[in-house]
């Protein structure tokens, strides 16, 4: 009956009188215990009709500010140099700067939690709504970033756990706002790499889906030459070629060869165009890679230690 009541009348003014007629009944000595107990499971399900019918309205509330929110986000320049990755990026501040008043216009509020446990950093990102409704993201879990490239240590321990907390908190909240990041524009120059395009993810089409290979400019007639090998890192697919990178650092036997493939056009358009996910797990490819190089390097050290004689035992 309290069911039906609901969705004829106010629920505040419903509520009252539900429970007004409950209370008035259970005073009525008349009433025995067993009267009594159905009355006091007909409120509890009553309060619990009401609680979820107010989490329904909170979680559709912030879905619509949410709708609304994102069409007055800016895009935000990259306005910040990776000298390691040869990459640029929008600092945290930025994104910050630009885009708390818009959501905070929509009632919602932003909030980080950083852990770390086993040598490994974990950030969240709790996004709540005035109407009550709160959803939480999770980065994945990730090492402090102290070291470059080339696997040589740049940072303090606590510069290494900040780097890779920002960068967790910058993921979290383009992933959770839809927030888009586009890099430098060059005016028509067109000169630069097709970094140079603005890219907004899920709206202009992703660079796997054009019409030119990953590092082909449109100033490149041919690349490679006809009569040489094709390049691997010449590939429409950015399946295909995620496999090809992953393979030619894998057969690279050097620090020197790690650095060529670095340098290769693509792999800069890569950085620039693929989501943040799929840079890091670039990043990680060519920290592996150094990686296993240096600890090679190493062990070729302790194998042969300097003893004072010359590899066929003559002085």
């Amino acid at each position: 009956m309290s069911t039906t009541l609901a969705q004829r009348h106010d629920a505040a003014v419903v509520g009252g009188n539900v429970f007004d007629q409950l209370a008035q009944v259970a005073r009525d000595p008349a009433v025995d215990a067993g009267k009594l107990s159905v009355i006091y499971e007909l409120m509890k399900d009553y309060q619990a009709q009401q609680r979820k019918d107010e989490t329904e309205r909170a979680r559709v509330a912030f879905f619509a500010a949410l709708a609304e929110m994102q069409r007055e986000l800016p895009v935000i320049r990259r306005d910040a140099d990776n000298p390691n990755t040869k990459s640029r990026y929008a600092r945290l501040e930025t994104i910050w700067a630009k885009c708390c008043p818009v959501w905070t216009k929509w009632g919602f509020a932003v909030a980080f939690d950083t852990k770390m446990a086993g040598g490994l950093i974990s950030t969240s990102l709790r996004l709540s709504h005035k109407s009550g409704h709160v959803e939480m993201f999770h980065a994945p879990d990730a090492p402090p970033d102290a070291t470059g490239l080339r696997g040589v240590a740049n940072k303090t321990g606590v510069q290494g756990n900040q780097s890779t907390v920002s960068y967790q908190k910058r993921g979290l909240l383009c992933s959770a706002l839809g927030i888009v990041t586009a890099g430098e524009d060059d005016d028509g120059a067109g000169g630069a790499a097709p970094s140079s395009v603005v890219q907004r993810r899920g709206r202009d089409m992703p660079p796997v889906a054009r019409d030119e290979p990953i590092g082909r400019t449109r100033q490149e007639v041919t690349y490679p030459p006809p009569d040489e090998e094709p390049d691997p890192l010449v590939e429409k697919s950015g399946t295909k070629w995620l496999k090809n990178l992953k393979g030619m650092l894998a057969e690279a036997n050097s620090r020197a060869a790690v650095e060529k493939i670095g340098e290769h056009p693509s792999v800069d358009a890569a950085r620039e165009n693929f989501p943040p996910m799929i840079v890091e797990q670039i990043d990680e490819m060519f920290n592996d890679a150094m990686s296993r190089i240096v600890a090679a390097e190493f062990g070729e050290q302790d194998a042969n230690p300097d003893s004072g004689e010359s590899p066929e035992g003559n002085p």
